[in-house]
């Protein structure tokens, strides 16, 4: 039987197995994310890709192609993405690269091809070195390569073997816990972020430099909350003091000083909220002793717009939250201290003094959310766009967690639906009942993550 003859019985079985695959040319997301039927795209193969990022780097010079590397997002405009959707992920990459820039000056990167879907980035601009951009290429899963003479142009013109990510893997890793700190050098504990922005914590307290808003319900707590502005070496400093409970202790109305001593409150962990020298923001979560955490105990604060992990992820559950930069917070504190009496005279002057009227605290808080909305503005992106009511860096993670379609798979591979069927006809066995999987659905994509090397090397020339 001939390869064209193998292929006709494979696509008829497919439609046989799956008339929503074949219907909506491959993509179960049609719905959402890929265009109409009348809508054209230009797929690009992996070696078009290739060609494209080699050309760029021609025009550049020798110096500045050095630290050029690129985010794609060609295997999602391969498969006729909305331009909707597209621009979500395009602004997303971009707002991750300033989130975890150490420079002082926003960067915009550039797409090369057409289709807008290759971004060009330079790790100079963002303060990092070779050395950062190898740390987060180190366990990248989608480095395969087709056989191509321009892999050594790009190569030897960049210093790296990974010149070129996807931005949705980009957005997936490096704004989580392992990757996220490391990019954005954070220390171990809160007392040494405080000390690297330039803030005395406890002597701006002492002088009355912090100011606080203390409440009973936030949107991430169920238990009173306690934040405090500092003002930093790139601007601001916005800490958090949560809580398990609100006994004892652990009651800011019975206890509104602090943290700490005979009177003071004692809080469980924390959150920090600053701007880096760009005046785009950075994240931290602690315990009460200032260690760092990858995720705060759902005891304490919770992200009850994840259903995928109620948790509150250093980092991405951030960047969703604090989208328009600081939020709005109305202060029960001071009130409730002052007027209620019970408190002693120094006790409701220090509150007077830390707990400053809600207009002055409006001006703090929208003053600093304009300093995060005009930095993503220098960088061109919109701060109110959204994906269906989600952050744009959330939406781009999200995206790579998708469950793969038969078409989003041929994609990444480089590789259009036929392409892709040709080529399994003739791959290892192991992998049939891969292709027989995506024919009737989807496959998971850690699945498709941990096979990926194995089967590009496989099937793409």
């Amino acid at each position: 039987m001939s390869r064209f003859a193998a292929l006709a019985i494979t696509s008829a079985l497919l439609c046989s197995t799956s008339l929503s695959v074949c219907a909506a040319e491959g993509d179960v997301r049609t719905a959402s994310l890929a265009g109409t039927p009348a809508e054209s795209c230009t797929f690009t193969s992996q070696k078009d890709m290739i060609g494209l990022i080699a050309a760029d780097l021609d025009s550049l010079s020798k110096s500045r192609a050095k630290g050029t590397r690129y985010l794609t997002l060609t295997h999602f405009a391969s498969v006729c993405a909305k331009d909707k959707f597209m621009d979500v992920y395009r602004q997303g990459a971009i707002k991750l690269v300033n989130s975890l820039s150490r420079s002082s000056e926003v960067v915009r990167p550039e797409p090369i091809d057409p289709s807008n879907s290759i971004l060009r980035i330079n790790i100079d601009d963002l303060g990092w070195n070779a050395a950062d951009w190898e740390t987060l290429v180190a366990s990248y899963p989608y480095g395969s390569r087709p056989d191509t003479q321009l892999n050594t142009v790009v190569d030897g013109r960049t210093g790296t073997k990974v010149p070129f990510i996807r931005a949705d893997w980009f957005a997936f890793v490096a704004a989580r816990p392992g990757m996220y700190e490391k990019l954005l050098k954070l220390p171990k504990t809160f007392q040494e972020l405080a000390k690297q922005q330039g803030v005395d914590v406890a002597a701006n307290i002492k002088r009355f430099v912090a100011q606080r808003a203390g409440f009973q319900k936030s949107g991430v707590s169920a238990n009173n909350r306690l934040i405090e502005r500092h003002p930093s070496n790139s601007g601001y400093f916005w800490t958090s003091y949560d809580f398990g409970g609100n006994r004892g202790k652990q009651s800011l109305f019975e206890f509104p000083v602090g943290p700490g001593g005979a009177t003071g409150f004692q809080h469980d962990g924390g959150e920090t909220i600053f701007s880096l020298p760009n005046g785009f923001q950075a994240y931290f979560l602690n315990d009460a002793k200032g260690q760092a955490l990858a995720k705060g105990p759902v005891n304490i604060v919770m992200d009850p717009e994840n259903p995928r992990d109620p948790s509150v992820i250093n980092g991405i559950s951030c960047m969703r939250c604090h989208d328009q930069g600081m939020r709005n917070a109305k202060d029960e504190v001071r009130a409730a201290v002052v007027n209620g009496r019970i408190q002693s005279k120094e006790v409701r002057e220090q509150i007077e003094a830390l707990h400053p009227p809600a207009e002055k605290m409006d001006r703090f808080i929208a003053s600093d959310a304009r300093r995060f909305q005009e930095a993503m503005a220098r960088a061109g992106l919109n701060p109110a766009l959204k994906l269906n009511g989600v952050e744009m860096t959330f939406a781009l993670s999200r995206a790579y967690e998708e469950d793969l379609s038969l078409n989003q798979a041929a994609s990444e591979l480089g590789l259009k639906r036929e392409q892709f069927l040709l080529a399994m006809q003739e791959a290892d066995r192991k992998f049939k009942p891969l292709v027989r999987r995506l024919a009737q659905g989807t496959i998971p994509r850690d699945e498709f993550e941990n096979s990926f090397k194995e089967l590009a090397k496989d099937i793409v020339d």
